[in-house]
């Protein structure tokens, strides 16, 4: 997804670098960290959700990546609810992983 929409807006395959075999936020993000130092990167900038951003600029400031974070817009209206329960759940998933339970960290 990410990949697709950087190609849309110009960007060469050849500056392209995916991380996709990561099954939640925490083992995605220290894939990303272990491909950026291979790289020899330190930087990077996080494009997600709003509520989102804060827990994978954690994560990747973690194994030593300065990262700095840009909402997407959403792809469509969400409701009081949706959002509450959003916030709610990074919540929850950045406590669980802060104690040491990433596999539950989605």
């Amino acid at each position: 997804m990410g990949r697709d929409y950087l190609k849309e807006r110009g960007i060469a395959d050849q500056h392209i670098i995916a991380e996709t075999q990561g099954d939640s936020t925490a083992e995605s993000a220290g894939r990303v960290a272990a491909i950026m130092k291979a790289n020899g990167m330190r930087t990077c900038l996080a494009v997600s959700d709003d509520y989102h951003i804060f827990r994978i600029k954690q994560m990747l400031g973690r194994h030593g990546i300065e990262v700095y974070g840009s909402p997407r817009q959403p792809a469509q209206a969400v409701s009081w609810w949706q959002r509450a329960r959003a916030i709610l759940r990074e919540v929850l998933s950045y406590t669980l992983w802060l104690m040491g339970s990433e596999r539950l960290t989605g």
